[in-house]
């Protein structure tokens, strides 16, 4: 079967969009036989012009979410040649300095065997992440992947002991260049 073009309109009640703009998922030059799939499939608005923020396409990867704003993928005969990803991530525990739960913009990329990595740099102030009363995270770059199957939050951030050993390192805090966050709650 060939289509140069086909598309699969989602429910405006989906988005929170002001400008009545509903997103759907397009195919381009889509074959697709005994030897796959090839061709384009992306994420975009029915009315053409570019996403905005709000044009977000939410899933659940445990409890974290994941919300797609924009995302092309080019396959080959099964094999994916070339993605590009734009979306938005929300972590519980991950706050703003305000208090307020931060929404980290992130780019990515998808391989062919399934493992993807989408990454975020992020500027002062830096989002959050409070592990109790025992330490604070100052995120500064993060990246959400999955490898072999193992959902990570990887970042790099500045360590901030609360508490008596806060006390003890009198508001200094240790810089780490590399983290692993597992979604099982693992930490390297």
């Amino acid at each position: 079967v060939y289509a140069d073009y086909a598309a699969i309109i989602l429910p405006h009640k989906w988005f929170n969009t002001v400008d009545n703009a509903t997103v759907r998922i397009a195919g381009y030059n889509l074959l697709v036989g005994t030897g796959g799939v090839s061709g384009i499939i992306a994420l975009e608005t029915v009315n053409g012009t570019p996403t905005t923020t709000d044009d977000i396409l939410w899933a659940n990867l445990g409890t974290w979410r994941i919300g797609f704003n924009a995302f092309d993928i080019t396959f080959k005969q099964n094999d994916i040649v070339s993605s590009n990803i734009r979306a938005r991530l929300v972590i519980p525990g991950f706050k703003k300095p305000n208090g307020e739960v931060a929404e980290i913009d992130v780019l990515g990329h998808l391989e062919a065997n399934g493992d993807f990595k989408l990454t975020a740099s992020t500027t002062p102030p830096y989002p959050i992440v409070e592990f109790g009363d025992i330490f604070r995270l100052h995120m500064k770059s993060v990246e959400l992947g999955r490898e072999d199957g193992d959902f990570f939050i990887g970042a790099s951030c500045d360590l901030e002991f609360l508490g008596m050993l806060g006390g003890f390192m009198e508001g200094q805090s240790i810089s780490i260049s590399s983290l692993r966050i597992y979604s099982n709650g693992r930490i390297e």
